[in-house]
């Protein structure tokens, strides 16, 4: 059987070449474990290295997982609140899918369950289904804020349909290995990062750029603050995810940090993620100060019954207030000052003029008032 030279470091180790996976030959070094690297040091000075390389990217690991669990839990709780809304399914989906991936990390970097392969095709497809949750939360945000326009719909699919070219580059194209400053690590082909901008960079420009048009033409329109604050927001996370972008392609596509080039990856994973979850929570609160009409499902009206039958108990504050203001602020009809409030003003432009009364009907007016006729 004929070996690969890239794998001479792995047969130095006494490693040997494992079977082919999916008719592709797989490094020696990317189906062991953290701890069976570091094991197989030949001196302190190479074990010194790999574990600095180790504890390095194990930190990274740690600090990442925790901000994604931190948003898995906040989107499970949105999900949970608000189970029909396609935002809140795709940011969880995400952040889990996230979680999941550096799980398989820290579990390949602090145990023996799981070898540096797999971390690797893990993080790859997380990063792929991270993708697609992004364009879907994107190209919603753009369809409710173009009254339900489906050609969004149309052109997110046809612009996602390449996302699993990405996937495919990662696993046949790709070689995972060990190095002993980056750990588990994945060499990738040259033109893998640009393709990975060409599938994201564009589209989360031209559907950003689509709703903070709306945002601005709505704030000119309704004057509202949080329309105002929405294209605020809107333009400084566009900005950010641009840069981002743009700035892990150019440090991944030139290998700027070698051995810790890929972490870039991560870097820009983990800002769409944050980007997204914070942009979604002005959005339903500017989509109803806008006028716009909503569809009202099941769970609406059933609330909007129970709260016109079963109101909630007031509070005694509310019962003051209710009690001030049919008794104080609105008199009774039949009170002394009922009676001054509603009597008519006396009419003053006669003064003076009045002229004098008759005086066969005024005495006759006088007797009938004193009784004695």
């Amino acid at each position: 059987m004929t070996v690969d030279p890239e794998y001479a470091s792995a047969l130095a180790d006494g490693l040997t070449i494992p079977h082919y996976v999916w008719g592709k030959q797989v490094d020696p070094l990317g189906e062991i474990d953290n701890i069976t690297y570091i094991l197989l040091a030949k001196d302190q000075e190479e074990m010194r290295l790999r574990l600095l390389g180790s504890a390095t990217q194990t930190m990274s690991i740690i600090l990442v997982i925790v901000i994604f669990v931190s948003s898995t839990l906040s989107t499970a709780w949105r999900v949970f609140r608000q189970p029909r809304s396609v935002v809140n399914w795709c940011t969880f989906v995400q952040s889990s899918s996230a979680t999941m991936a550096f799980g398989f990390g820290i579990t390949m970097k602090l145990s023996t369950a799981c070898n540096c392969r797999w971390a690797i095709w893990t993080a790859s497809l997380g990063q792929a289904i991270s993708g697609i949750c992004a364009s879907i939360v994107l190209v919603w945000k753009a369809y409710l804020a173009y009254d339900r326009d489906r050609r969004f719909v149309w052109a997110g699919i046809i612009l996602n349909l390449p996302e699993p070219l990405y996937l495919y580059a990662a696993w046949m194209h790709s070689r995972t290995t060990f190095t002993p400053l980056g750990g588990c690590t994945m060499l990738y082909p040259s033109w893998l990062p640009w393709a990975r901008f060409g599938m994201d960079g564009p589209f989360n420009v031209i559907f950003s750029a689509a709703f903070i048009v709306v945002a601005a033409r709505q704030y000119r329109k309704h004057g509202s603050a949080v329309w105002g604050s929405l294209r605020n927001e809107g333009t400084i996370g566009l900005l950010i995810l641009t840069f981002s972008n743009i700035f892990c392609l150019l440090l991944t596509a030139t290998n700027f940090a070698d051995e810790y080039s890929m972490m870039f990856w991560g870097v820009d994973w983990l800002i769409t993620n944050q980007i997204l979850i914070h942009q979604h929570r002005p959005m339903r609160r500017s989509l109803h100060e806008s006028g716009r009409a909503r569809g009202r499902n099941r769970n609406a009206r059933r609330h909007d019954a129970e709260t016109l039958f079963h109101p909630q108990p007031m509070s005694p504050s509310d019962k003051f207030a209710q009690w001030a203001e049919l008794n104080l602020l609105q008199p009774k009809s039949n009170s002394p000052l009922a009676s001054v409030l509603e009597a008519p003003e006396p009419d003053i432009s006669d003064i003076g003029h009045t002229p004098a009364p008759n005086t066969a009907s005024h005495l006759h007016s006088t007797q009938a008032s004193t009784g004695y006729w």
